[in-house]
């Protein structure tokens, strides 16, 4: 059996990124399906095991073994590896642990041999950096690809709001098209209420749903919020990882872990706040949270202008139906059908259900 990895079945085992891998971009993905590849590189190698670096720790994403059954991972050995950039022999549980690094991720891949291995650093030293760089391109190639398609989208994002000024349709769409162009498991749409001066829910994604109440919805909690952190900052907040953020309200965190939210401004006035999660910690490349400015600066600029038609429309009825209450309150004679016609018609106006004309002279009031 020969001592050292086979370069032509290395050569193999790293062009099958462009062959057969057809994952989306993750280093998870590509790890999970290199990693039992490596026994065959490698027939010393007895188990292979991967692991990435989030931000509680390192993180098994894959194992030729049951780790569960076999020695505890050498967490220490893996730190070690890390610091030194090489790898680290951990005598004690008899595992190689070779750093890796993946684009802007790091990870530990850690082998054990069934028998001696001569020059066992230095062909895991070159292998991990090999798997490194090959899982590095193609996580930039799948980066590339994915920005070119999130612009496109984007862009058909905004022509389809430039179609309508109906708000619901408004809301229905950056429901609709948001979690198809970032990863969104949650997503809120607060707009301002100017009446109770309030932010309130008007349109939410959730469990693969979309609920919409463009009028009257349900009041956002801003006081120790993070919906009111950025009503009252008028900036977006970033949070990767939950978990490791300190003082988060515990109603803000449900079962999320990565988080966007941004306000909705407008030309002049701020129009409300939308939030956006994931379950997955560091969902968000900086990527998607270009992205999503793009999104959410059109989407305020379609709820503008609507809002902008909306109280036109508006402003036209209410002065033609002034003038007609003006001309037949002119036709009347008598005092009763005036007093009549100004509390049916301004009832129906104005949505009253009940309505009340108090008459008196100076001396009474």
């Amino acid at each position: 059996m020969s001592m050292a990895p086979d370069p032509g079945k290395i050569l193999d085992l790293l062009t099958l990124f462009d062959k057969d891998f057809q994952p989306r971009f993750s280093a998870d993905s590509l790890l999970q399906q290199i990693t039992p590849q490596l026994l065959h590189t490698w027939p010393l190698i007895e188990l292979a095991r991967a692991y990435v670096a989030d931000g509680s720790g390192l993180r098994l994403v894959a194992a030729t073994d049951n780790p569960e059954s076999g020695p505890p991972a050498p967490e220490d050995a893996f730190a070690q590896a890390l610091a030194v950039q090489r790898p680290v022999w951990d005598a004690a549980r008899q595992f190689w642990c070779a750093p890796l690094q993946l684009g802007q991720t790091a990870g530990v891949l850690a082998v054990r041999f069934g028998s001696d291995a001569p020059e066992a650093e230095s062909w895991l030293r070159l292998l991990a950096g090999l798997i490194g760089n090959s899982i590095t391109e193609r996580m930039e190639r799948e980066e590339s690809q994915r920005r070119s398609d999130q612009l496109q989208r984007v862009n058909q994002f905004g022509r389809t709001l430039q179609s309508t000024l109906n708000l619901e349709s408004i809301l229905e769409t950056a429901l609709s098209e948001t979690h198809q162009i970032i990863p969104v498991e949650r997503m809120m749409i607060a707009l301002h209420d100017p009446a109770s001066d309030s932010l309130r829910t008007a349109a939410l994604y959730a469990n693969g749903e979309n609920y919409l109440t463009p009028l009257n919805g349900v009041p956002v909690q801003l006081q120790g919020s993070l919906a009111g952190h950025v009503w009252e900052t008028q900036q977006l907040l970033h949070i990767p990882d939950i978990m490791r953020q300190q003082g988060l309200p515990a109603g803000d965190v449900r079962e999320l872990r990565a988080l966007l939210v941004t306000p909705l401004l407008g030309r002049v006035h701020a129009l409300g706040v939308v939030s956006v999660g994931h379950g997955r910690a560091n969902a968000y490349s900086e990527t998607d949270v270009i992205v999503f400015q793009q999104m959410m600066s059109l989407l305020a600029a379609a709820i503008e202008n609507a809002s902008v038609i909306a109280r036109s429309q508006r402003q036209v009825r209410n002065e033609a139906l002034v003038n007609d209450i003006a001309t037949r309150l002119q036709q009347q004679v008598e005092l009763d059908d005036m007093l009549h016609i100004a509390v049916s018609d301004l009832g129906r106006v104005l949505g009253a259900r009940r309505a009340r004309i108090r008459l008196g002279t100076r001396e009474t009031e």
